[in-house]
């Protein structure tokens, strides 16, 4: 186990190549609960992360997500604050788009501070990271 930003992570198993190579032909599972995990909503949830994004967000469907990073034109000229994956998590009984935002581990407290000052009217905005957990299934047959 070693620290991993305030996390403890397992880092390898038995055999880091045995591992590799299962995930690789079949499928591993991986907890990634150390990641941020945000959640967004609200009738301007969509035009807001299109504003911070660089990736469409409108037409993702539910249930899918999209690699795409976090920007800031601070002074003019873009900078990144992280790469994440942007998600469409199901709808809100009105219709409301409701996203999901994964954030690197080491990031998530400047991104989350940021972010918070930038939420306009219509949008909620919530740190889901420390109430849930977060498994990956990665591989070909996952």
């Amino acid at each position: 186990m070693v620290d991993f930003a305030g996390w403890q992570m397992p880092v390898q198993y038995a055999s880091i190549v045995a591992e590799h190579m299962a995930t690789r032909r079949a499928a591993g599972m991986f907890d990634v609960s150390h990641m941020g995990r945000l959640s967004i909503g609200g009738p301007r949830a969509v035009e807001w992360l299109e504003s911070l994004l660089t990736r469409r967000v409108a037409d993702i469907e539910v249930g899918r997500v999209r690699y795409t990073l976090i920007t800031s034109d601070a002074g003019g000229t873009p900078i990144v604050l992280d790469d994440a994956l942007v998600a469409r998590d199901t709808d809100a009984p009105d219709g409301t788009p409701r996203m999901g935002l994964v954030v690197n581990a080491s990031n998530r407290d400047r991104v989350v501070a940021w972010l918070e000052e930038r939420v306009p009217a219509g949008v909620s905005f919530v740190d889901r990271t420390l109430e849930t957990a977060m498994i990956a299934v990665q591989g070909p047959l996952a």
